[in-house]
């Protein structure tokens, strides 16, 4: 659910050294506190109420701004920003207009900041909502599209002045974008949940989708397929089953810069995570990360490190699995809360600059790195 974020070159250690995971190579080391870290991070709260719906949000970091789209229990679709990186947000718009869910967000090179959500009208649709993010206060809703029943998932990602928005519709997992292109993966069926899916525009030419199949009656019950189009518009899709399990398989993200690409996701009870070094051709294995309460993950690319943000088995914790090889990881809490409950945790990483969001029956709270992880400030 990541929007256009370059990887720099240090993470080419990844690249050299993945296919030592099918030999069952690396490690995974655990802190309870914050690893490295000499304090504990601080807790930033960015929207203090208890109005803040349990469901997906859309996070963006455009420069020295971040934005933060969600949703009310009210079912208000409302937009926060900050021009300091973090230090301190104001409220842009608050607005009522039928959302339902599934937030997401990404920004194109023209600033304009596209949120598209689901929304109910007597059935399930979903819209688009945008604003022009220099200096407008209001959104523009005028982009909606007539696609009835979108029950799962939705995700979407730019490139240049487009995007693509990856979603499931009727038992169909289908796409759509603003540069005159659609389409359907024809046979499959789609996920259960909001965050079985993901999409990535890496390149101008080519296009990424990750999304889980289910299907009640057949063994294996579950999948998680990859599929990668090298010739868009045109998106002659290369479809590739990544897992094939009776186990939950949830909560996935993927995320992709130049050749290299990466999913962490939810099966069972834990984390996992597979990664690729040749834009989505062939896979690593999958890799055992952690325990983890089946809640949404969030993936991206900082300077040095691929970064997975996740909640812990007992349903407080916000959890950051981190690596800098694909092979040897290190999992911190970097927060226990006082609730159990669902988070919705997303991460956002632009070079040293990391943003983690996350929700409680409070409020919406932040996490902010400016050192790509060694402080949390």
């Amino acid at each position: 659910m990541k929007r256009n974020i370059a990887l720099v070159a240090s993470l080419s250690l990844i690249l050299l050294s993945l296919f030592l995971i099918s030999l069952g190579c690396g490690s995974v080391s655990s802190s309870g506190g914050n690893g490295s870290s000499p304090t504990p991070p601080a807790v930033h709260t960015i929207y203090s109420s208890s109005d803040a719906s349990s469901t997906l949000m859309g996070l963006v970091i455009q420069g020295t701004n971040v934005f933060v789209a969600f949703e009310t229990n009210s079912k208000r679709l409302c937009l926060l920003k900050s021009t300091n990186e973090g230090d301190s947000f104001y409220s842009v718009t608050c607005e009522a207009n039928g959302t339902n869910g599934r937030i997401r967000a990404a920004i194109n090179d023209n600033s304009i900041l596209y949120i598209p959500h689901r929304y109910y009208d007597g059935t399930h649709y979903f819209g688009m909502s945008s604003i022009e993010a220099a200096s407008a206060t209001s959104f523009d809703n005028g982009l909606v599209f007539s696609i009835p029943r979108v029950v799962g998932c939705l995700d979407i990602a730019t490139s240049g002045p487009s995007f693509f928005l990856p979603y499931t519709a009727d038992g169909e997992v289908r796409f759509v974008t603003n540069a005159g292109f659609s389409g359907i993966f024809t046979g499959d069926t789609g996920g259960l949940n909001e965050g079985g899916l993901s999409g990535q525009w890496p390149g101008a030419a080519t296009l990424e989708v990750a999304h889980v199949n289910y299907y009640p009656s057949v063994t294996p019950s579950t999948e998680l397929v990859f599929h990668v189009a090298h010739d868009v518009p045109t998106c002659s899709w290369i479809r590739k089953v990544l897992v094939a399990t009776n186990e939950v398989v949830r909560n996935i993200d993927i995320e992709s810069a130049e050749n290299w690409a990466g999913i962490c996701f939810y099966k069972g009870q834990n984390l996992y995570t597979m990664f690729s070094d040749d834009s989505g051709d062939t896979w690593s294995t999958p890799k055992l990360i952690a325990a983890a309460d089946n809640d949404m993950t969030s993936m991206a690319f900082s300077t040095t490190y691929a970064n997975c943000v996740f909640i812990g088995e007992n349903q407080k914790d916000v959890r950051l699995a981190r690596s800098t090889d694909g092979i040897n990881w290190t999992v911190q809490t970097l927060v226990s809360t006082d609730t159990v409950s669902d988070k919705y945790p997303e991460i956002q990483a632009s070079g040293n600059t990391i943003i983690i969001i996350y929700r409680t029956g409070d409020g919406i709270f932040m996490l902010r790195s400016l050192d790509d992880g060694a402080s949390w400030t």
